[in-house]
């Protein structure tokens, strides 16, 4: 749990508020979700050339949102901490916040990915991009040198 200072700030709401749409997302579109991956092993049973690297592409960017959803939030918050504990952990805190941005980048590349699998969701994929993009700019904004 994040020290009470840090609770209603706002990067850690962001991370927060992008964890619960990404549950979300996965809750509203299992059944697309499940459809697809079995029109992929349908078309991978027939022999269609590019399918198991299709069906391989769409498990490593579930995988990859899944695994960053929560993770983010969880390196700005260790991030937040160590830089209000001490000035000198700066490095620590841009190290934390570093792994939080390459989560962030590998979570917008796998959306993008998602994005061509399910066109019919592009609108709610576009708005998770939003989310993360605009969480990404404010955290590289109070982060200067993290990257």
């Amino acid at each position: 749990m994040p020290h009470q200072s840090l609770q209603g700030h706002p990067l850690v709401q962001a991370g927060r508020d992008y964890a619960v749409c990404v549950d979300q997302w996965f809750s509203g579109g299992a059944d697309a979700l499940r459809s697809k991956e079995e029109e992929l092993q349908v078309h991978a049973h027939l022999g269609v050339g590019t399918v198991k690297e299709e069906l391989i592409g769409l498990t490593k960017a579930v995988q990859t949102l899944r695994r960053y959803q929560r993770e983010i939030g969880l390196e700005l918050i260790s991030g937040l901490e160590q830089r209000a504990q001490d000035t000198d952990s700066s490095r620590a805190a841009n190290g934390s916040v570093k792994a939080a941005l390459l989560a962030m980048d590998s979570s917008i590349a796998a959306w993008l990915k998602m994005k061509e699998f399910f066109p019919d969701k592009s609108d709610e994929i576009l708005s998770l991009l939003l989310q993360l993009d605009r969480l990404r700019r404010e955290t590289e904004s109070q982060f200067p040198r993290a990257r």
